[in-house]
């Protein structure tokens, strides 16, 4: 079974703070990051490591979306999260990887597949491209990833190391 993730600013941001980057491409078969997102990025410091994997190897997976969903835009998101969603309710077999809570419950109402930066670490370390979630997610946490205990202990207890 293929794979195919779009990816909102927040996990590409988490991931690169953490040095964990690398497993959005691995992890999937295709991955698209709307330009509305790589624009957002690009607003950070020069310095800024989403930035720079943006500029390098990231340039690859950015491409322009279309038009908002009009399904997406009565929700009134940000432009990154409207342009991932509005890729999910026009393709088909597309999962959107977006943290932002509102986001998301926008997307579950729309039907369209979601993963969260946490839902991916399961997936690594599922299919062996992560040793251990914990220590990443501590990581991410002290990145900036807002996330209740609870979650996390979800997440620990779904790889075997609660």
């Amino acid at each position: 079974m293929s794979r195919h993730w779009v990816v909102d600013a927040s996990p590409i941001i988490l991931l690169a703070k953490t040095g964990h980057l690398v497993l959005l491409p691995t992890t999937t078969d295709k991955l698209l990051i709307p330009k509305a997102v790589a624009e957002e990025i690009r607003q950070a410091p020069s310095d800024d490591p989403a930035r720079t994997w943006l500029g390098a190897e990231g340039e690859q997976f950015v491409e322009p979306t279309g038009p908002l969903a009009e399904t997406v835009a009565a929700w009134d998101l940000g432009r990154g999260e409207s342009r991932v969603l509005s890729v999910g309710v026009r393709r088909d077999g597309w999962t959107a990887l977006m943290d932002d809570g509102a986001a998301r419950r926008c997307g579950k109402g729309l039907d369209i597949p979601i993963i969260g930066t946490l839902g991916l670490l399961v997936v690594a370390k599922r299919e062996g491209y992560l040793a251990a979630v914990r220590p990443v997610t501590k990581a991410l946490r002290r990145a900036g990833l807002h996330v209740d205990d609870d979650v996390v202990d979800q997440v620990l207890r779904m790889v075997g190391e609660a």
